[in-house]
């Protein structure tokens, strides 16, 4: 495995990164040169969208040939997991098992796609900041309809396509349709052992909780009661 020294610091394509003086001028020119030896680095690059040919294969399971398509449905397994949020990235996401059926009904200018998602992603509890599981199981319905100029839809569950739209990506909806149901509060349900908070956490919280609420005693008023006592 190469070596690869990291002491440059600075922005590229957006994103702040450190790398070796001695392959910043090859990065500039040619992104796609980037070494990833690291994992460090090929997190990275997947940033940037540099990607090994199984995460390349992985992600054409997003991809819907519309153009192809026979009047009738179709049925479609895809599978979202971690490298699945390596691209999209999302800090409260650590992992994803999710198991998503996509039901494709072709009739003529009109395509409906249903998505059926069921799984679990995994994240970090805000209370004791311990990895845990979001379930999910979740429906979602989108409409793709031929046009013949391009349109911009007012419907979110509409999309407009013209006779040129020989592929249809999904990636984008699925990750929007998952990011709804992480909720605001992130935290154990405490209900089986399987998914309980961390109780060593929990105690050391109580104690914050009890330290802070005891009064603060601010000896500077010993001094100002003496200065008072003799005046």
């Amino acid at each position: 495995m190469q070596a690869f020294l990291l002491f440059y610091h600075g922005t590229f394509s957006g994103i702040n990164v450190i790398v070796n003086p001695q392959h910043l001028q090859s990065i500039e020119k040619n992104p796609y040169c980037l070494p990833f030896y690291s994992i460090k680095n090929y997190t990275f690059a997947r940033q940037i969208g540099i990607w090994s040919m199984e995460d390349k294969t992985y992600f054409k399971q997003f991809d819907i040939n519309i153009s192809s398509l026979k009047i009738g449905k179709h049925n479609f397994d895809m599978q979202v997991d971690k490298t699945f949020f390596e691209k999209h990235v999302n800090e409260d996401i650590i992992d994803a098992d999710i198991l998503i059926k996509l039901i494709v009904t072709c009739e003529g200018n009109v395509i409906d796609m249903d998505f059926d998602m069921q799984g679990y992603l995994v994240s970090t509890c805000d209370i004791c900041l311990e990895e845990m599981q979001i379930p999910v199981s979740k429906h979602e319905n989108l409409v793709l309809k031929k046009v013949d100029q391009p349109r911009i839809s007012d419907d979110e569950d509409i999309v407009y396509i013209t006779e040129h739209d020989y592929k249809f990506n999904v990636e984008q909806y699925i990750y929007e349709y998952l990011m709804v149901t992480i909720p605001i509060r992130k935290e154990h349900s405490n209900k089986n052992d399987n998914d309980r908070c961390n109780p060593l956490m929990l105690e050391l919280i109580h104690k914050n909780q009890e330290q802070s609420q005891e009064p603060h005693y601010d000896s500077r008023w010993d001094a100002l009661k003496k200065l008072k006592l003799e005046e």
